[in-house]
């Protein structure tokens, strides 16, 4: 009786790990509900929860990604985005990971002009000491 209820446990297992990965996630803490989600995926990688684990990774790093404006953060959600894709090309996520790709990409435009006008910002601060430092020098 007691090995049933242990392989019951076990089946329960990556489902339980799985709701913690999202409570993480409700309260912000999206770092912690990467590492989490990226367990499921490890021990568990052919249940239904690894499936949804992976989705939600993606999620994770998209939400850290536009909350501190970062590039690197950026890239992991399209690499989870891509990796979801790959395992799951008929998944129950397929029409969310769509409307993730596309907020990915969103935030990505937002970064990338932000960049291109902080450049121009810095270049005409740059360029307006130069001229200037030539009015003073006298050049």
């Amino acid at each position: 009786m007691s090995a049933n209820i242990s392989v019951i446990d076990a089946q329960n297992c990556p489902d339980d790990i799985l709701s913690n990965g999202k409570y993480f996630y409700k309260q912000n803490r999206y770092k912690d509900a990467i590492a989490t989600f990226q367990s499921v995926t490890l021990m568990f990688p052919s249940s239904l929860a690894a499936e949804e684990s992976t989705f939600m990774m993606a999620a994770a790093y998209k939400e850290l990604a536009d909350r501190q404006r970062n590039a690197r953060w950026l890239s992991k959600a399209r690499e989870k985005l891509g990796i979801y894709k790959s395992l799951y090309p008929e998944g129950r996520f397929v029409e969310d990971a769509k409307i993730l790709s596309k907020k990915v990409e969103h935030i990505e435009n937002q970064l990338t002009g932000m960049s291109k006008g902080l450049f121009i910002a810095l270049t005409a601060v740059s360029v307006g000491s130069v001229l200037m430092l030539g009015v003073v020098l006298g050049l």
